[in-house]
């Protein structure tokens, strides 16, 4: 709930919000490994390596270098192997960025894919896109600007989509 003005604005996601994260398997090279959307600080590392891989002047994207070793790294901190103590307890290891990037390509690409859709860090996937976003962010700026962080007039109600956890999507590589 927020409060701007003395109004009220309700957040409605449609269900009780678990902060456990969503989870696969994959058995890679024949060991286990459990694949975990990014929690919100392994989302801000991931945007930040992308906004250090784009070049711009006067507003307009001129290049993109490096944005494949976000991939990565965002791949390197969600995905763990999987051993078994002797008492039976299970040990997740996070897998070193330079491991992820010996790996096949179509085996991080599809934990790539599926990190990304889980996590909802959806990015323009090419040049129009990604100037089409960025107009749009700045139209709402100059909105925001102009009347603040929420729109005058009658309450509103946001309603977020939910996304089920299932291990069902799991990425199955092998």
């Amino acid at each position: 709930m927020s409060e701007n003005n003395g109004q009220q604005y309700d957040l409605d996601f449609g269900e009780e919000i678990d902060l456990q994260p969503k989870r696969a398997t994959a058995k890679i090279g024949g060991r286990k490994h459990v694949v975990k959307e990014a929690n919100g600080g392994i989302a801000k590392q991931y945007k930040n390596a992308c906004m250090r891989g784009t070049k711009m002047d006067d507003g307009k994207i001129v290049g993109m270098e490096g944005l494949a070793d976000a991939e990565y790294l965002l791949v390197s901190l969600c995905t763990f192997s999987v051993d078994t103590l002797g008492n039976g307890e299970l040990l997740e290891r996070p897998v070193p960025q330079k491991i992820v990037e010996s790996w096949p390509n179509h085996i991080s690409s599809k934990l790539y894919t599926w990190i990304k859709e889980h996590s909802h860090l959806h990015e323009a996937e090419n040049e129009e896109q990604l100037t089409r976003e960025i107009e749009k962010l700045q139209e709402r700026l100059v909105k925001l600007r102009k009347h603040g962080p929420f729109p005058s007039g009658p309450r509103e109600s946001i309603t977020a989509g939910s996304d089920s956890p299932t291990d069902s999507a799991s990425p199955s590589t092998s």
